[in-house]
């Protein structure tokens, strides 16, 4: 099975994505949402940019596009990353209890398949900072898309959420596990606000 999931087309992921196979999974599936909202920030940017209203942000605007192709390549990658980390850990589960090398090879396993979704959550976090700014600095025109990016920043960071914690359960070194659900935690509660709050302002403005 190809795992360079992040070239193929949207009918064939959702197919794969539909089907027994193992990856791509859940956490594919939120770099993918967290991918789509950043590429609709860099839509708003790219209707923004030039306009007269905005010419004295326009150099923001610019570097508010430049960061969010970043990102979205970031998540790209990150939908091949969770898969190629995923991988080991199945095989992981296979070896036989009785085989002493088992515990260590899961055990790193797992800090691997956390490790990828706990990247996306970081990623969102620096997404989330640039919608603040791009919802009072954007065509009233693409507005809506401007929430809906966020949303979906949001949704990628909660769902990826899921994706660390599902991990961070099954580690024996609980000094490891503990400290990356609280370093989770916290970008989840100072940035998911955050995010709520541009929906709303935007819903507000819209309505």
């Amino acid at each position: 099975m190809s795992m360079d999931f992040k070239n193929c087309t949207i009918e064939n992921f959702t197919s794969v994505l539909s089907s027994n196979e193992p990856v791509p999974g859940g956490g594919g599936a939120c770099a993918l949402t967290a991918a789509t909202g950043v590429s609709l920030g860099c839509m708003v940017c790219n209707l923004t940019i030039g306009k007269k209203k905005f010419i004295p942000v326009e150099e923001n605007l610019k570097e508010a596009l430049e960061e969010l192709e970043e990102l979205r390549d970031t998540f790209n990658e990150s939908i091949n990353k969770d898969a190629q980390c995923f991988i080991p850990l199945s095989k992981a589960y296979k070896i036989p209890k009785d085989d002493p090398k088992r515990d260590e090879i899961l055990e790193n396993a797992l800090r691997m398949a956390a490790g990828a979704p706990f990247e996306v959550i970081k990623s969102c976090c620096r997404a989330v900072e640039i919608f603040e700014f791009l919802r009072d600095n954007s065509s009233a025109l693409v507005l809506s898309d401007v929430g809906v990016g966020i949303s979906m920043i949001s949704s990628a960071m909660m769902s990826a959420s899921l994706n660390v914690f599902i991990n961070t359960k099954l580690m024996k070194d609980r000094s490891y596990s503990q400290n990356l659900e609280r370093e989770t935690d916290k970008m989840l509660e100072e940035y998911l606000p955050i995010a709520d709050d541009i929906f709303s302002d935007v819903m507000s403005k819209i309505r």
